[in-house]
């Protein structure tokens, strides 16, 4: 759904962060990132607040006022691997100030029934997002609904 010259980073995570790639532009990128998605396996724990964090973070010196900033989250379980609590995360990403419509926007998937929809919930809301609950049979119909933000 997105274009060539769209920017897209991947980032999985369980116990430990692994950025698989930084956030570069889609088109001579598509097939290889494709690959990592459909190589990519639960397990272990769940580090998510962290991971948000630090995809914010590195989010954050990349943008301008003339893109959209995303950062979308699909987690099939709840965080028990974080340094950061859950309001710690959601101090450091809301959206604030009076530029806060143009912050970067969390959108998070519960994939699942291990995921704790209140905490997402809560994530997305503080930065102008939204929270999905995803399953196999509606994952390409969350993305769409995602995608209609930009």
């Amino acid at each position: 759904m997105l274009g060539d010259l769209d920017g897209l980073g991947l980032t999985i995570f369980n116990d430990s962060i692994n950025v698989l790639s930084p956030v570069v532009p889609l088109g001579p990128n598509r097939q290889k990132i494709r690959d990592q998605i459909n190589a990519i396996t639960a397990c272990c724990n769940t580090r998510l607040y962290d991971t948000i964090d630090q995809q914010v973070k590195a989010l954050a010196p990349l943008s301008n006022d003339r893109h959209i900033k995303v950062v979308v989250v699909l987690t099939d379980g709840m965080d028990d691997a974080s340094a950061l609590t859950r309001d710690q995360l959601i101090n450091d990403i809301a959206a604030s100030g009076p530029n806060a419509g143009n912050g970067i926007k969390v959108f998070t998937i519960a994939y699942g029934s291990d995921a704790d929809v209140k905490d997402l919930q809560a994530i997305a809301g503080a930065t102008g997002g939204q929270e999905y609950s995803g399953t196999p049979q509606n994952i390409q119909q969350v993305y769409l609904q995602i995608s209609s933000f930009f």
